[in-house]
């Protein structure tokens, strides 16, 4: 089928969807009129033909809760994002809708920004000339090379100026930020504090070597006198609100880092620009299904809640999160040591330790082309045990008291039609679901670099931000650990016996409280003193209590 038929088709579903409803005669005609220009092919230009979606999704948004057409909008939705995506202009049209607000100036058009964004083995790269992609590739370092910041830098100066940019031309390095310090999303300017915070991260990974080297690129370009370093929507994040940071021990709480907040903050405005409304204005759950998975909830223009890439849904090679109760079992009976625990959540576990491979797509292949019945019968499970977790992940964090008008499938895994039909089927009816397909990340960093070049008023402080939401954290710790019961009141069936000190005082004072006059024997008074205590404490006073 071509994309026209497929188009034609998804409208048609959608005029059907909305007629069984009772929906709006007029909107109803609309999608038709939509439908028969796709159809008799009355656009000129893929311009016109997105444009003419844009306008239909806008128009026929679903409201809260109806069931009846949110899959059809949901799917044409879906194919509105895919052929932007997939399009030439793909940079042109995206940068602008995640620079916000406001057109970008034609400086912007002069601006030569390289996007650094390291991965475990190797570093993405993609070097862009005002709003266009000039090139893009994955830099693996030599056999021979030990991995370091140093070689990382070097091998990309080499890639850069084999691209033609020497000293002078580079006027931005977008970096993709890693383990600094909790701090709420936006863009940054890369400074020494992020250095400093960097050299003990709360989490060990990839993406904490990128603030160094866009500081060694700056060296490397001396010529560069305008070169503006920026990290935007940092995996250490965290706004989360101070419900959401509770646990059921009260020294232990959550935060907000460990997420892919970078794809998943993008994504979200993105679609909020489709929809013509700012991110403020829309409330949303994306889940970004990669190598990690993490679920994140949007309610105006902050992520609330979330649920990490750590310890949360299961993904190529963490565990995920695992009961306590079966894992202090295994660990009792010496299945499992503390080592065996961290190397399952951080790099053995999820799908390498249930199917024996990382790679999703390799793993949908083999079922469909040389498992055996046994082998299929396990893969279906493992995916569906995936699929099954991250709509898990979306129902927990939709139980608020508003409701989420939009749930979005991002990452690799979006991808697979099969994938995303599992989770979708899982979540409905409750929402209608959209899926963006593999990642917006060197497009968000490119955009957060124009926000700090063209509007630096919303550049933010990391030292700033940092410290004081150190201060909000502190006075949240302080609520939580507040004492209610100074010694713990366990609940008691009436009329039950006294059965310890504690007990006997409170019940003391709240015969006090209520005007009775408790009487209480001292037993086993060894000494004078507690026995002259008792007397004093039986004659001074309203109340005898002794």
């Amino acid at each position: 089928m071509k994309d026209f038929e497929i188009l034609e088709s998804e409208v048609n579903a959608l005029v059907d969807a909305v007629r069984a409803s009772g929906g709006e005669k007029e909107l109803e005609a609309r999608l038709i009129e939509a439908a028969e220009t796709i159809h008799y092919r009355k656009v000129s230009s893929e311009e016109e033909l997105l444009a003419l979606l844009e306008g239909v999704i806008r128009r026929s948004k679903p409201p809260i809760l109806s069931t009846t057409w949110e899959e059809a909008w949901g799917n044409l939705f879906s194919h509105l994002i895919a052929l932007i995506l997939a399009s030439d202009r793909r940079s042109r049209m995206v940068i602008p809708r995640l620079y916000g607000t406001g057109a970008l100036p034609a400086e912007a058009a002069k601006e030569c920004v390289l996007c650094v964004n390291p991965g475990s083995t190797s570093t993405k790269l993609a070097l862009y000339r005002g709003l266009d992609l000039a090139a893009a590739e994955e830099v693996h370092l030599p056999p021979d090379y030990p991995d370091s910041i140093e070689n990382r830098a070097r091998s990309i100066v080499e890639w850069v100026k084999a691209r033609g940019i020497g000293s002078g031309d580079l006027t931005g390095v977008a970096c993709r930020g890693g383990f600094i310090a909790p701090v709420p999303t936006g863009t940054y300017a890369v400074c020494p504090e992020m250095l400093q915070d960097l050299e003990e991260p709360r989490i060990v990974h990839a993406s904490n070597m990128a603030i160094p080297i866009g500081l060694k690129l700056k060296d490397e370009f001396p010529g560069s006198a305008d070169l503006l370093i920026t990290t935007t929507d940092v995996v250490a994040s965290d706004e989360m609100e101070t419900g959401a940071r509770m646990t059921g021990v009260r020294r232990l709480l959550r935060d907000g880092s460990g997420a892919h907040y970078l794809n998943h903050r993008a994504v979200h405005r993105l679609v909020c620009s489709l929809l013509g409304l700012s991110d403020r204005e829309l409330t949303t759950i994306g889940a970004h299904m990669g190598g990690g998975i993490s679920i994140l909830r949007h309610v105006e223009g902050r992520v609330t809640d979330l649920v990490n890439a750590f310890s949360g849904v299961p993904s190529a090679n963490r565990s995920g999160n695992i009961p306590l109760d079966v894992l202090l079992r295994a660990i009792d009976e010496g299945e499992m040591s503390l080592p065996d625990v961290k190397r399952y959540l951080y790099k053995a576990g999820g799908l390498i330790d249930l199917a024996g491979t990382n790679d999703f797509r390799a793993l949908l292949h083999f079922r469909d082309t040389g498992a055996v019945k046994r082998q299929r019968e396990k893969i279906d499970l493992v995916v569906d045990f995936m699929a099954r977790g991250i709509a898990e992940a979306v129902m927990r964090l939709a139980a608020i008291e508003r409701p989420i008008e939009l749930v979005i499938l991002t990452g690799g895994l979006a991808r697979s039609n099969e994938f995303c039909g599992r989770v979708e089927r899982k979540l409905y009816p409750y929402f209608p679901v959209v899926a963006v397909p593999g990642a917006i990340e060197h497009e968000a960093l490119v955009a957060g670099h124009f926000l700090a070049r063209f509007r630096p008023g919303e550049l933010k402080s990391y030292a700033a931000e940092r410290d004081a939401l150190r201060r909000v954290r502190m006075e949240e710790r302080s609520l939580i650990e507040a004492e209610v019961f100074v010694h713990p009141q366990l609940r008691k069936k009436e009329n039950a016996p006294i059965s310890n000190l504690d007990e006997l005082v409170h019940l003391a004072r709240s015969m006090v409280s209520k005007g009775r006059a408790p009487r209480i024997a001292v037993v086993g008074a060894e000494n004078e003193d507690a026995v002259v205590a008792a007397k004093q404490a039986n004659e001074e006073g309203r109340f005898p209590i002794a």
